[in-house]
């Protein structure tokens, strides 16, 4: 045995073993290296998903989160806002509401009676509203003599009013209350023409948008 691999072993076999182990044990310590700190990786050699032409991802997907991303590193122009969702609190603050009445409704001789409200609005869902109201009021006397009218919109305690004291000619209001439900509710628009004269409203809308905080000064 030892005569045969004194015949065989040259200098060209020992150098062909010794570059097997050493490309052996450079392949072994390629796969087992672990990099430990940023000055062992040159700078723009790791990819993303969409790397260099030429080059592959590096990323394992679905590997990087939001404790991979500084707080408040992100910026608008990073979002395709198109593939976002409804924001979560925004559900507070998705409900619009409103009510129309275009005919002639005549006053009331009081706000308290019974015909009063001449119209409401039912609000079905808790939250904050802005709450706008416009109509016509219009005497519909000929003998000139004064007008004498009132309008209440309101929304819990919270209310709106307007006055008029006119000859013979109509007028438009705006009326706006902002106001939190606690639970479902209805806002009311009530008139009065203080007994005084036929006074009419027309062309009435009520329109109710919830928003999402409310500062009532």
């Amino acid at each position: 045995m030892r005569q045969w691999i004194g015949s065989r072993l040259t200098f060209a076999n020992v150098v062909s073993l010794a570059a097997l182990f050493v490309a052996l044990g450079g392949t072994a310590t390629a796969v087992t290296y672990v990099v430990s700190s940023n000055s062992q990786v040159g700078p723009n050699t790791i990819s993303g998903h969409t790397p260099p032409s030429g080059k592959h991802a590096n990323l394992i997907p679905a590997s990087v989160n939001g404790q991979d991303v500084a707080d408040n590193s992100l910026r608008g122009a990073d979002v395709n806002e198109s593939t976002l969702g409804q924001v979560p609190s925004a559900t507070k603050a998705n409900d619009a509401f409103s009510t129309w009445h275009d005919g002639e409704i005549p006053m009331p001789d009081s706000i308290s009676a019974p015909t009063n409200p001449i119209k409401d609005l039912n609000i079905p869902h808790a939250g904050s509203y802005v709450i706008n109201a416009t109509l016509e009021v219009r005497d519909r006397d000929t003998d000139g003599s004064s007008a004498h009218s009132r309008c209440v919109l309101a929304a819990g305690q919270d209310s709106d009013t307007k006055y008029w004291d006119y000859y013979v000619h109509y007028e438009n209001a705006a009326f706006q209350v902002v106001h939190t439900f606690d639970s479902p509710g209805l806002v009311t628009l009530s008139c009065s023409d203080q007994t005084l004269s036929d006074v009419v409203v027309s062309q009435l809308k009520i329109t109710a948008i919830q928003v999402n905080n409310l500062t009532n000064g």
